[in-house]
């Protein structure tokens, strides 16, 4: 019986399944994979997982490639037509000056103004992709948001039958920093001044990128050939088209690789996004600058990846040691520029521009020189799970050239298992990035509603996927115990051991059946998928009653016929008695309260928030203090009124549900799991024992946003807050400007607190006992005209807003939210007064504010929700 023929086994099948999807993919077809593999279904499932693993670590590099391209000029390439003579619209093109991975550009003369232009042409087979069209049209926007003597102006972006175009401020000469880098070294010695010379350039450019910056645009591909030199020198920034536009929508895939890799920062080679901000753009300065004084690049290598490797945990020598003329003052800036971590570099381009102009006038520089060593040790300690997960990504997609180099070369073909199973071990390491992207991202898959249900669900698979194959890494692991010698690309055992043994705790970690991320997600599933029925299924007659009463302004006047629909997560109470508010309980928080015979609802432990529906309206915000024209008792007018309160202006707010009492102790750990509160149920004070019914406290503004964002809620707006809890009023309290009109009302800092045995000399109330020496059971006190209780005092709430005058404070009821960096810009508000705080500090106008990382015992949380 002759022997059968090798090609028809499933071994060979699968070999030349994966090849042919591989060579596809890398002449640039990018075939799809659930296609693909449909149609070699003989290979079975097995082609779907090489695949992926193959896609998983060579991810990126096709643009990782094209961004290494440096324009060129010279004949026709593929996909890059010369069109010299043609007319596009209103562009008549005269020549090529350069090509690029994503666009040709051309000398052009734009008619209807007579003027000569740079006229960037989208590829034809570019113009196929949405993705290409969208990311061109972004590099117009990111240059045309603009306009800096140091940036390339934008004139025009447009499209004239089928090609995409950018016309561009043409800089006569065409010169680079690139060209004049290669000047540089042609020569014997440089001419006296020449380092000032330089860091005047430096300085130039770096104002250029601040310019940028404040426009919302990082560039992300900083280099020599992307800053033109116009014919007296002066730089001008090119190239935005991998700019990232801060307030944008992304277009970039998940894990791209964004920027030309000589010029990546580290953060870029690992493919951190979340972490690539304008202090990327400093990095890729400071390698320019770099290779401007050292004519070298700090990092080379033969390959990309090779690159990106020493990027990543090499450390750059210092200038001096290359070029010994270069000045001390400008190595220091240059290595600050290019520090390893974020937070070591300059942190604006500003700050560097400074520091190079204190070098050309004589004075001292702000940055102190750091060993190079101590920089790439403090990278690796600080983010060890990082450097693991970008090395490891990095030897993947150097196993995969590898192992492509041997199958595709006959003479050595007998090598491929060899080749494959190296390939197979760094691909397990790969699973330390999954498990680090898969922790990441279980924090953002909130609130368990029915929309998230997809991405759960995809991400227990993920998970669970995962976590089969655990097994597999802890076999792994025992081999490496037993081995004598370093394995895969030099690097350390000890290195892998500890690497794959972290990998395997997390892993355990992840799916542990009462701790681990992949139960938590199974609960939210779980909610997610059941949600809806529990709230709006099941109450389809009392839904349908608030619908038809808060519409109806014979019923619910106050609502003036509001357009209301049911809301997903809440169960409907009835309106409030007294108030006639519609009121709401919340599913994930606790059970619906329910309401006596007197119509007050019935508040236990197990009792979930109660939001009441708040209508919309204008108000009076702020408070002034008494004038000829404006006398004690005017509206708004309050003797003890701050000028941070003022000037009362009016304000907008549109409907949005507010809980009607502060979040009690119990309601915060039954979803958290603990319970962080100074006054927790095991205390006594003044003779009252506390409970669960108190209000949470010792929650800093971060808790409280974490929760929020989890639960699907939020803070109330400042604006939001001061207009409930006015409720139509315009006087000092809600009670009215009499302080005694709050007896019965508030628990403040009073007689019963004094009584406690707290500090003697604190400003207190003689007049009032309250009963309470610290905070009380929420709803122990009158409620205001919406039904929200302790709105004057108990605890002090946390609001959504950065601490600014009124000036600078939104008019339609939204947040006011800083960008800055002080202490007082990142501060957040909280308003109403506690138990601690005098009436004179529990004034419906009162605000004041805290960083958001403070805990205090007198300040908790009272949520608020948008309509649906």
């Amino acid at each position: 019986m002759s022997k059968p023929d090798d090609s028809s086994t499933p071994h060979s099948r699968l070999d030349r399944a994966l090849e042919e999807f591989r060579q596809a993919w890398l002449e640039g077809e990018r075939p799809d994979p659930d296609a693909f593999c449909r149609g070699h279904p003989k290979c079975g499932a097995e082609l779907a997982e090489r695949i992926h693993e193959f896609l998983y670590v060579a991810e990126g590099l096709d643009e990782m490639a094209d961004s290494r391209k440096e324009p060129s000029s010279g004949g026709p390439s593929a996909g890059h037509e010369d069109l010299s003579g043609m007319t596009l619209g209103d562009f008549r093109i005269v020549s090529i000056i350069g090509r690029g991975g994503m666009g040709t550009v051309f000398e052009a003369v734009q008619i209807s103004l007579r003027r000569r232009v740079a006229l960037k042409v989208l590829p034809s087979h570019l113009s196929l992709s949405d993705l290409s069209v969208q990311k061109f049209h972004r590099e117009a926007e990111a240059g045309g948001r603009q306009s800096h003597p140091g940036i390339v102006a934008v004139h025009a972006v447009g499209e004239f039958k089928g090609r995409h175009f950018i016309a561009q401020e043409l800089v006569p000469g065409g010169r680079t920093l690139s060209d004049r880098i290669k000047e540089l070294g042609t020569r014997s010695a440089q001419p006296s001044g020449h380092y000032r010379k330089l860091a005047g350039l430096f300085v130039a450019i770096a104002e250029a990128l601040e310019h940028a910056h404040q426009a919302g645009v990082i560039h992300r591909d900083i280099k020599p050939s992307n800053i033109l030199l116009d014919p007296e020198g002066r730089p001008k920034v090119t190239d935005f088209g991998l700019a990232k536009v801060e307030d944008a929508l992304a277009l970039s895939r998940s894990g791209e690789f964004a920027g030309t890799p000589y010029y990546m920062s580290p953060e870029q080679a690992m493919r951190q996004r979340r972490t690539i901000d304008k202090r990327t753009d400093i990095y890729s300065l400071g390698v320019t600058l770099y290779e401007t004084l050292t004519l070298k690049r700090p990092f080379e290598g033969e390959t990309s990846l090779e690159i990106l490797k020493q990027i990543i945990v090499g450390a750059p020598r210092d200038p001096r040691k290359l070029k010994p003329r270069v000045p001390r003052d400008l190595a220091v800036i240059c290595l600050k520029a290019m520090a390893k971590t974020p937070e070591e570099r300059y942190q604006r381009v500003a700050e560097l521009a400074a520091d190079l102009e204190r070098y050309r006038s004589g004075d001292a520089i702000l940055a102190r020189p750091t060993s190079v060593g101590v920089r790439a040790w403090k990278f690796i300690q600080r983010h060890p799970v990082a450097s693991a997960a970008g090395t490891v990504a990095l030897l993947a997609a150097i196993a995969f050239i590898a192992y492509e180099l041997l199958v595709s070369l006959p003479a050595i073909r007998k090598e491929r298992d060899k080749a494959e199973k190296g390939y197979r071990e760094i691909i397990r390491l790969a699973d330390v990035k999954r498990l680090s992207d898969l922790k990441a991202e279980s924090e953002r898959l909130w609130p368990a509603f029915p929309h998230m249900e997809k991405d759960l669900n995809a991400w227990r698979e993920r998970a669970k996927a995962l976590g089969g194959r655990l097994d597999a890494h802890r076999s792994a692991l025992e081999n490496l115990g037993r081995a004598e010698e370093p394995s895969i690309d030099g690097i350390a055992l000890e290195w892998q051991y500890g690497t794959l043994a972290k990998l395997i705790e997390g892993i355990e970690g992840l799916i542990d059946p009462e701790t681990g991320e992949m139960e938590s997600v199974r609960a939210r599933i779980d909610i997610a998928s059941s949600i809806k029925a529990a709230t709006i299924d099941r109450y389809r007659s009392e839904w349908a009653s608030a619908v038809t009463s808060i519409g109806d302004e014979t019923l619910c006047p106050q609502y003036k016929g509001l357009v209301f629909k049911e809301q997903i997560g809440f169960i409907p109470l009835g309106p409030d008695p007294a108030s006639g508010l519609w009121e709401f309980a919340h599913y994930q928080t606790g059970a619906p309260p329910p309401r006596g015979s007197d119509g007050a609802l019935a508040i236990t432990k197990e009792s979930g928030l109660v939001f009441v529906l708040i209508p919309g309206g204008t108000f009076s915000m702020g408070a002034t203090r008494p004038a000829d024209e404006l006398p004690a008792g005017s509206p708004n007018v309050d003797p003890h009124a701050k000028d941070e309160e003022g000037p009362v202006h009016e304000v907008t707010v549109p409907p949005f549900l507010l809980a009607k009492f502060e979040t009690t102790q119990a309601q915060w750990e039954r979803f958290t799991g603990n319970n962080p509160s100074y006054f927790g149920p095991d205390r006594i004070i003044g003779g009252k024992q506390h409970s669960a019914l108190h209000p949470v406290e010792c929650v800093s503004w971060s808790d409280c946003e974490m929760l929020l964002f989890r639960l699907g809620l939020r803070f109330p707006t400042e604006a939001e807050w001061e207009y409930a809890i006015r409720a139509g009023t315009t006087t000092v309290w809600f009670t009215g400007d009499d302080k005694r009109s709050l007896d019965g009302a508030a628990n403040v800092c009073d007689l019963a607190w004094k009584r406690a045995g707290t500090q003697a000399d604190w400003p207190y109330d003689d007049w009032l006992d309250d009963g309470y020496g610290s905070h009380a059971p929420v709803g122990s006190f009158r409620p205001n005209a919406y039904g929200l209780f302790d709105v004057h005092g108990n605890v002090m709430e946390w609001c959504r807003d950065n601490f600014a005058p009124y000036a600078d404070t939104p008019v339609d009821g939204s947040a006011y939210e800083s960008q800055g960096a002080t202490t007082l810009e990142k501060a957040r508000i909280y308003r109403g007064g506690g138990w601690d705080n005098y009436t004179r500090d529990c004034r419906s106008a009162f605000r004041d504010y805290e960083v958001p990382e403070l805990k205090l015992p007198t300040v908790g949380i009272r949520p608020a929700a948008s309509l649906r």
